[in-house]
């Protein structure tokens, strides 16, 4: 059994950085794919279709201020320290438009390669998704939606991750007939992900915890962020 001596210490902060980054190499990847976007940004890749100007990163981080709004609703609680959650996603979609730009120039002929770059991307995303849980910095709006619920209906992390998932797949759907008349952005890879996310990231969690420890690298900055939950606990 691993102990806690033998784990890499000090991820804490890391964690906010890697999170950001392989959700965005993920999307990008499964984008590249073309067997459909996951469900939580298979909504905001649609809206970006169908809105001329407006970037994926941008419509995604617009729909998670919508989904804090709606979070504060189901809790029925304001937190002002939620709100850096925004911020979070902000920083992700401009890391997200930055990987596309990166990518745009692969064109990907065979059914072979488009299937690995999708497989790739899914693992990556449910990858990312799982280090952003460890992190004690501000969620994206997304998985504190998962994170928060979790804790406020005291419900196992997989079983709402995949509710969620599957929640954002029938809003995408939705929004793919109201702006287009046809599905769009949805394929047999978003089923995929609605299936297989929440038991990915569970499993990611196990193998992390055994080798990785998320402690502060920084502790003053840990110290700020418990001081300000524990006085709007």
């Amino acid at each position: 059994m691993q102990t806690t001596e033998k784990r890499i210490k000090g991820w804490g902060e890391l964690a906010f950085v890697l999170g950001t980054v392989l959700l965005a190499i993920g999307v990008s990847l499964m984008e590249k794919g073309g067997f459909g976007m996951s469900m939580v940004t298979s909504m905001s890749y649609i809206i970006s279709l169908g809105v001329d100007g407006l970037s994926f990163g941008t419509a995604d981080y617009l729909m998670q201020g919508l989904l804090l709004v709606v979070y504060y609703i189901i809790v029925g609680r304001f937190r002002a320290i939620h709100l850096l959650s925004f911020f979070s996603a902000f920083l992700f979609g401009i890391t997200l438009d930055a990987v596309m730009w990166l990518l745009k120039g692969i064109e990907l002929t065979s059914l072979w390669s488009r299937i690995v770059f999708f497989a790739v991307g899914m693992a990556t995303n449910a990858l990312g998704v799982a280090v952003f849980f460890k992190t004690y910095l501000p969620l994206q709006v997304y998985e504190l939606f998962v994170d928060g619920i979790c804790e406020r209906f005291n419900k196992p992390l997989p079983r709402v991750k995949t509710c969620f998932d599957c929640g954002c797949c029938i809003t995408a759907i939705v929004l793919s007939f109201a702006f287009f008349g046809e599905l769009k952005a949805l394929g047999i890879g978003t089923v995929a992900c609605a299936l297989c996310n929440g038991t990915l990231i569970g499993f990611y969690h196990k193998v992390m915890d055994k080798y990785i420890d998320f402690s502060p690298a920084l502790p003053r900055l840990y110290e700020a962020f418990a001081k300000w939950k524990s006085a709007e606990a």
